[in-house]
């Protein structure tokens, strides 16, 4: 052992002693009272004397050529194993980083889990039961074109759009006494009850043959539809539409029960009574409403009837015959079942009813069902109420789709007759009064179109060409109501390239639609929607956009107009050039600016006009020259603006995306600064963590995308804007702090570190807007680190001001001096306890402790104190023990050089001491 470290640490048997095995008496103000030894150590902190002259170290700048940071991401995935390519860096920077995407290679791995199969539904299901499922799903439609609705999003809008606020009337056999109890706040002349004579159920007498058992039932169902159990039909009127859907949900959960218990008369004249509801029309916008409600019970019972047949067609528990004999029974129960809905005396139960069990053919012979199917849409032309007669083919062109998807011709003939029907009076005069001030005509444009709609839907699903050119010459050649809801279906149903290369006819005839119903604004909109799906020939793109425009601008409506135009300016902006964009902006300018009075409620359609037009647009570089997109968001005034919609967002997201490098016009800078001031504005007490952090990113890569170039004033004030706009947000006054700090070391660098008068004002100008912005923020690290930020980039440009240092203010005041020095003592002693008590397991974190306090002591304390070294040469011990090879020699060479620079003997010992 070196005699230096043993008289250092005498007694110790290895080489770098553990400064554990010491224990400490304090001296001084502070004094232990665990102090498990005798021995005395007294160490007390001396501020060491500098000599800034020898210190002084000037740094010699030398210029670079690659970031610092760059190739960091390249050396982490080598090491990994992965293979990086590195991209291309794109012209137009992002406006905001993800900094969790930085971190992935590769595609999101929850995306990845989305689009695999659910390992336990695999295992569950196999692929045979799998497929037999989806297979037994015969009376869900499966449209396949995504623009097409399913029967559930149909029956869906239906319930939420038709809706009433009148009385209703129910009536039926099979409501309980308790029923009427429930009505008794109706009044009494608003209730009528009428009684029927019941009859006896005769097929279950005993002794009765197979034979005679099927008359009786026959028997028994021609008049199945006027009895009841207690043979009383009672009729509640007074009903609310949610009284109405109760008692329906009851009765569909009676006909289950009645099936359970095994009597099928009983649930089949559930679904008779049901369907009768359907030959009641008024209230009409009702109407829609009760025929989902009464086809959700037909369902149910079509459902249990195709169940117990299928199951009786494949089941194996025959002596004889094995499942041929279960087929051939299943066959004659399902016959059995149509005989039964055959003489139902009534056309609209029987109808419905018969649709109902189309599935069921499939059991006996599936070409019976198609003829089925074209005699029951032929049947339809019997009901003389056109309401009841439209709803019915829905009901048939659906149950069709589920049996014969490929089959069209029973679809075209409804859709002849639906508009042959409406040729007629839709209902007489004064009918149509209960209807909550709704006219007569928008009324029937609202409820026929339903429909129409999905009998044309299930048409161009399946339709070839030569069938939807078919229809498409019935627009042409129809008239009034019928023609406007043909060609309003027809844009909502057909494919887009078909409507795409029919675009110009069908412009002429919306232009020709004038009966009322789909307004002209709405058919313009759904036309355009198609187009810009689907682009039609590029000879009949400019022809077909002057002759829809001249339809748009003569929209009354400002909204309607706007709306329509937003969507037409998509197609325009996808297949015309900048100057044509400008064009129709001018006359949305001209438009708007005749209802000047009401602009801002505009704003939202105005907004979302910028954002297509910059989304779409083919260059949307050249937009920012245009003079009408300019004059567009000069409209804006920020204490007018919304943001609570998010169309203020998305035109700032395009903005700052589409824009070519950073913003120079201080009027397009002054727009995006109103913009991003409603964003910030929008900012409550309910707005999460996660939206806060994604608006704060947003208005930051604004404020980073400012550049005025040498007028630094500008730049200045800027920010000073912005600080006024944004002061809610703490991200963005600390992005602007490090902004205004790198704007005075640009200043700094102009002027190559010699500041004139000017100058000299300008940076102490920004190191004010760092002292007045760094108290407002609420984290005091972030206030500390921006503090000495501002503070180094203060003191770089010579800011000294008036706050002068210690030494200066105070003289070297012995009081000062021997005050600090006792307090740097007590911090010290708390220290070096702290590191004697880390022993066993937590040995190994006096390492990074103790390197640390080494460094301030060699670097503040006078080290010629003869117990001060000692502890200094302990902990240096302890340094050489317990930190890392690399780290050891480093701090070697560092002391080193500084005890030759500085000519300090305590350094050299140390040096000594370390390579012992």
């Amino acid at each position: 052992m070196d005699r230096a470290a043993e008289a250092l640490t005498p007694g110790t048997p290895s080489r770098y002693p553990y400064f554990t095995s010491l224990s400490l008496a304090i001296s001084g103000p502070y004094k232990p009272n665990n102090n498990p030894s005798g021995r005395i150590m007294s160490v007390v902190w001396k501020i060491r004397v500098r000599q800034w002259g020898l210190e002084k170290n000037p740094l010699i700048p030398e210029p670079t050529t690659s970031h610092p940071l760059q190739g960091v991401k390249d050396r982490t995935l080598k090491q990994a194993g992965l293979v990086y390519e590195k991209k291309s860096r794109p012209t137009v920077q992002p406006m905001m980083i993800d900094p969790l995407s930085s971190v992935l290679d590769g595609p999101d791995p929850l995306s990845d889990l989305l689009g695999a199969s659910d390992p336990l539904s695999g295992k569950a299901f196999p692929s045979a039961s799998r497929q037999a499922m989806e297979a037994d799903k015969d009376t869900e439609m499966a449209i396949t074109d995504s623009r097409h609705s399913t029967w559930e999003q149909h029956r869906a809008f239906i319930l939420s759009n038709f809706t009433t606020t009148g009385t209703l009337t129910f009536t039926s056999s099979f409501l309980q006494p308790s029923d009427s109890a429930e009505s008794r706040a109706v009044p009494l002349h608003r209730r009528v009850v009428k009684t029927q004579t019941a009859v006896t159920e005769r097929h279950r007498t005993p002794g009765m043959s197979g034979s005679e058992r099927i008359r009786a039932r026959l028997e028994q169902l021609d008049t199945l539809d006027e009895m009841s159990g207690g043979g009383v039909v009672r009729e509640v009127g007074g009903l609310t539409q949610e009284e109405f859907t109760h008692r329906l949900n009851g009765l569909k959960q009676e006909l289950t029960e009645a099936w359970q218990s095994d009597q099928r008369v009983k649930a089949l004249k559930i679904a008779i009574q049901c369907v009768k509801l359907l030959s009641l029309s008024v209230p009409e916008h009702f109407y829609p409403s009760k025929f989902v409600l009464v086809i959700d019970i037909l369902d149910t019972l079509a459902s249990l009837v195709y169940q117990r047949l299928k199951f009786k067609s494949q089941s194996e528990n025959f002596p004889v015959g094995g499942s041929d004999t279960g087929k051939l029974e299943a066959q004659e129960t399902t016959r059995n079942w149509f005989y039964k809905v055959a003489s139902i005396r009534e056309l609209l139960p029987r109808l419905y009813l018969e649709a109902a069990l189309l599935p069921c053919y499939s059991l006996i012979n599936v070409q019976e069902g198609e003829q089925a199917l074209s005699r029951l849409s032929r049947m339809i032309r019997g009901i003389g109420d056109p309401l009841m007669a439209a709803y019915a083919r829905m009901y048939v062109c659906r149950m069709g789709f589920v049996i014969a998807p490929t089959l069209t011709q029973h679809i075209s003939e409804s859709i002849e007759d639906f508009l042959h029907a409406l040729k007629q009076g839709l209902w007489p005069e004064g009918e149509a009064d209960m209807n909550m001030g709704e006219d007569k005509d928008s009324l029937a444009a609202r409820v026929f179109f339903p429909p129409l709609e999905w009998m044309m839907q299930c048409l161009a699903s399946c339709a070839p060409h030569h069938i939807l050119q078919s229809i498409l010459r019935q627009c042409e050649e129809g008239e009034g109501l019928g023609q406007n809801l043909l060609v309003s279906s027809l844009l909502a149903t057909f494919p887009h390239h078909f409507i795409a290369l029919q675009a110009l006819p069908l412009t002429h005839l919306i232009a020709g639609c004038s009966y009322p119903g789909k307004l002209q604004h709405e058919l313009l909109s759904s036309l355009g929607v198609c187009v810009n799906q689907a682009a039609p020939p590029q000879q009949q793109q400019l022809p077909l956009l002057n002759a829809v425009w001249k339809l748009i601008a003569r929209v009354p409506n400002t909204k309607d107009y706007l709306s329509t135009a937003g969507i037409w300016l998509e197609f325009t902006a996808k297949h015309f050039t900048s100057v044509e964009v400008n064009t129709l902006l001018g006359d949305v300018l001209k438009h708007v600016g005749t209802d000047r009075s009401h602009d801002q409620t505009h704003y939202p359609a105005m907004l979302a006009l910028v954002s297509t037009a910059l989304t779409n647009s083919t260059d949307p570089h050249s937009l920012f020259s245009m003079k009408h997109f300019l004059g567009l968001l000069n409209v804006f005034q920020r204490d007018s603006v919304s943001a609570g919609d998010g169309v203020t967002r998305g035109v700032v997201e395009a903005l700052l995306t589409h824009h070519p490098g950073d913003f120079t016009d201080p009027i397009l800078v002054q727009h995006l600064l109103t913009l991003c001031g409603a964003l910030h504005d929008s900012i409550n007490a309910l707005t999460t963590d996660d939206e806060r952090r994604q608006l704060s990113q947003l208005i930051i890569s604004f404020i980073r995308q400012v550049n005025f170039g040498r007028d630094f004033e500008q730049q200045l004030d800027f920010y000073v804007n912005a600080r006024a706009a944004f002061s809610n947000l703490d991200t963005v006054l600390v992005s602007l702090v490090q902004c205004v700090c790198r704007l005075a070391m640009a200043t700094w660098n102009v002027m190559h570190s010699q500041h004139s008068g000017k100058t000299a004002s300008f940076v102490r100008a920004c190191a004010a807007y760092c002292f007045i912005t760094v108290p407002s923020l609420a984290y005091s690290t972030t206030r500390l680190k921006l503090y000495l930020l501002s503070g180094t980039v203060a003191l770089i440009n010579n800011c000294l001001g008036q706050v002068e240092g210690n030494d200066s203010l105070y003289g070297g005041d012995p009081k000062v001096q021997q005050e600090a020095e006792q307090l740097c003592t007590t911090l010290l002693h708390n220290i070096l306890l702290h590191i004697q008590s880390l022993t066993g397991i937590h040995e190994k974190r006096c390492g990074p402790l103790a390197f640390s306090l080494f460094w301030c002591i060699v670097t503040w304390c006078d080290l010629t104190q003869p117990q001060m070294m000692k502890v200094t040469s302990q902990i240096w011990s302890l340094v050489l023990k317990h930190c890392h090879p690399e780290t050891v020699v480093q701090a070697r060479d560092w002391i080193s050089r500084h005890s030759v620079h500085q000519k300090h003997t305590s350094l050299a010992q140390l040096v000594r001491h370390g390579q012992a």
